[in-house]
């Protein structure tokens, strides 16, 4: 659709990229962000977002869906918890999150 400003953010958990090959050739412009030590961008929801509950409720739906996890699974639980450790700390991201 001519001057459509859709958005699509699209997790790639493959081992060749497939989705990023196939973003790339779909029209209009496209941006791809890698979760690595070269990132531009941050994507740490405990570090974007100012209220804990957004950033509670983001986290988890990102790293659910990244991790490839139900969020009512015992490691989703498990991860709800850490994640509201993490936040109740005095400098909570994902680094923290994570070590």
């Amino acid at each position: 659709m001519r001057g459509s400003r859709s958005r699509a953010v699209i997790v790639d958990r493959t081992p060749k990229q497939e989705w990023v090959k196939f973003a790339r050739s779909c029209p209009g412009e496209t941006q791809v962000i890698t979760i690595d030590n070269t990132a531009s961008v941050s994507l740490d929801p405990l570090r974007i977002f100012d209220n804990p509950q957004e950033a509670q409720r983001f986290t988890e739906s990102f790293l659910t869906l990244l991790l490839g996890m139900s969020p009512m699974s015992d490691e989703g639980i498990a991860l709800s918890e850490a994640i509201s450790s993490v936040l109740a700390g005095p400098q909570a991201s994902m680094r923290v999150l994570a070590e």
